[in-house]
């Protein structure tokens, strides 16, 4: 039998409420799912059929997620730099 996790953020959170978190037994989880997703996702997770389990949404540590934002936030501004430099100085 495995054991998920569903956490539902509250206002008072340090992150800001996003959705729902499923988190696995190795402390990995989604990051923000709404209602449907979050159906999906167990479903994916534990119905017999499936195997080996499909995660529909990425399952991830939140260090993991941590270093994907950080990734993200660089290359967004580094597409910023070049969109700039492409158009040019604002007028």
């Amino acid at each position: 039998m495995r054991t998920l996790v569903i956490e539902i953020p509250e206002p008072h959170d340090e992150r800001p409420a996003c959705g729902f978190d499923v988190v696995d037994e190795q402390g990995r989880r989604c990051n923000g799912l709404n209602w449907d997703e979050l159906i999906g996702q167990i479903t994916s997770l534990t119905h017999p059929a499936i195997v080996p389990p499909r995660p529909q949404y990425p399952m991830r540590t939140r260090f993991e997620w941590d270093t994907e934002r950080a990734a993200r936030q660089t290359r967004r501004l580094s597409l910023g730099d070049v969109l700039g430099a492409v158009a040019g100085p604002a007028t």
